[in-house]
């Protein structure tokens, strides 16, 4: 893998981390539990993992059908690493981020109020989803002003 002039390699080998990740350290017992009104939603980590590992692949094979297209490595270089650090702490934070300052297992969020009780772990998921989707805005970027480019050159 050529990672200096292809830096959207990383994100197959994060893909491939996070699905390793997933299968071999993992408490397979662990999951997520969000109480919204009258529906809970169980999530196990492994399974957090492995969307995290297919949004990685399926940015990588995106990469992998536009890299002509595109603009500037250095918008590149910045988008990966913008988006492969949010999906580590977003993988950190859903799997070990309940455990801090004794948050508990699962979130009630059935009344407004509930929000406050885990407004610490709520804000961090919120902001590196919110950087995450964010950092996408720069492929989008890099992609147009790649294709404005190459139709002024021709």
């Amino acid at each position: 893998m050529k990672i200096k002039s292809r830096p959207y390699q990383l994100f197959l080998l994060s893909g491939l981390s996070f699905l390793l990740f997933s299968i071999l350290a993992l408490n397979r017992e662990g999951s997520i539990d969000i109480h919204v009104h009258d529906t809970y939603y169980i999530v196990a980590h492994t399974h957090v993992l492995w969307i995290l590992a297919s949004l990685s692949v399926l940015l990588w094979i995106i990469y992998i059908l536009t890299n002509r297209f595109l603009f500037s490595k250095f918008i590149t270089w910045l988008h990966v690493a913008v988006t492969i650090s949010a999906l580590i702490l977003l993988s950190w934070i859903s799997v070990f981020g309940y455990q801090l300052n004794g948050a508990p297992k699962y979130m009630d969020y059935s009344s407004p109020w509930s929000w406050k009780a885990h407004s610490g772990y709520s804000k961090a998921v919120i902001i590196i989803i919110a950087v995450l989707l964010t950092g996408q805005i720069l492929y989008i970027v890099n992609l147009l002003g790649g294709i404005v480019k190459r139709k002024a050159s021709i």
